[in-house]
């Protein structure tokens, strides 16, 4: 099952695939959309897959997550047993990748504005 639906301004789509969508994920998705949104105003599009299947195997659940930025997209996923952990690391390491970007962002204007003093010293 896919559905499309608008989390504080962001389209996110989600595509569910053995499970049903319950009221704990829809919380905890949007909670952590909410989450997201706070290191990185500039979020285009989210992309969802969740998956749970009924066969007794290591890992039965497993959650993506696709956040769309312009020039970039990150990704993160994993598998388990409960929902809870699954979207919490997911969540971690999407806002480590997004620290990291504000990070780099932060060293270039650094660079860039070195630069332009630079060339305005000897000009």
């Amino acid at each position: 099952m896919t559905h499309t639906v608008m989390i504080e301004e962001i389209p996110v789509y989600i595509q569910i695939q053995g499970t049903e969508m319950n009221d704990y994920l829809d919380r905890k998705i949007h909670k952590m959309i909410s989450n997201l949104k706070g290191h990185a105003k500039d979020i285009k599009e989210i992309r969802l897959y969740i998956s749970d299947t009924l066969e007794p195997v290591k890992s039965p659940r497993k959650f993506i997550a696709e956040v769309k930025i312009p020039g970039l997209d990150f990704v993160a996923s994993d598998s388990g047993h409960l929902w809870k952990g699954l979207l919490s690391h997911v969540e971690k390491r999407l806002i480590r990748q997004l620290q990291r970007r504000t990070e780099l962002l932060k060293r270039q204007a650094i660079i860039n504005a070195a630069a332009l003093a630079a060339q305005g010293i000897r000009a």
